[in-house]
């Protein structure tokens, strides 16, 4: 059995801090986004949606000044923006929106992102396509919830900029996978 460490006493304290708290927050929005976009509260979902962008932003800013960084804490921030945006593209898909691909794909990538952390508790290392990624994800949500709360009669051209964005992203995400597992290899060899 494995001895606790200050690290593991710090991390139980840190759970119910602020920044965590801010952070779950994400999560609950998450499952409102779902319904509200599934039932065309296209409005509402916008809302619900720049709530969960300013807990993204306020999260890490809070956990930084209060000194509540922790390994830990930075997992279960990119878990919940991983069910955030996963949940997102799910509504979408199931409103018509062309994102379908991405709902396996997120989950996927973050699991891979995650790998050494979930299995040796290393800190998570991002790369300039997965922050790409995770930016990229929450924009293309967000525009598409603008083209629906605008209801507006949207050009063919414009339409078909946000497909292509959508299967860019699938491309970068699965070049992100590749990337990781690739990385990953090549430190054992």
């Amino acid at each position: 059995m494995r001895q606790r460490t200050s690290e593991d006493v710090q991390s139980a304290v840190r759970i119910s801090s602020l920044s965590t708290l801010i952070t779950a927050s994400r999560a609950f929005l998450a499952f409102s986004l779902f319904f509200l976009i599934v039932k065309a509260e296209y409005s509402i979902a916008l809302s619900i949606f720049l709530l969960a962008v300013a807990s993204d932003f306020l999260d890490g800013h809070i956990a930084r000044k209060r000194g509540e960084v922790s390994s830990l804490g930075g997992f279960f921030d990119h878990s919940c923006d991983a069910l955030f945006v996963t949940t997102g593209f799910l509504a979408l898909a199931i409103s018509g929106s062309e994102t379908y691909f991405l709902i396996v794909l997120i989950p996927i990538s973050f699991i891979e992102y995650s790998w050494d952390f979930i299995a040796n508790r290393t800190p998570l290392t991002s790369t300039f396509i997965g922050r790409f990624n995770g930016i990229s994800y929450y924009v293309l949500i967000g525009v598409w919830l603008g083209v629906k709360v605008l209801d507006a009669e949207i050009s063919f051209e414009f339409e078909n900029m946000l497909v292509f964005c959508a299967r860019f992203l699938c491309f970068t995400t699965l070049l992100s996978i590749f990337v990781g597992i690739r990385n990953r290899i090549a430190v054992k060899f």
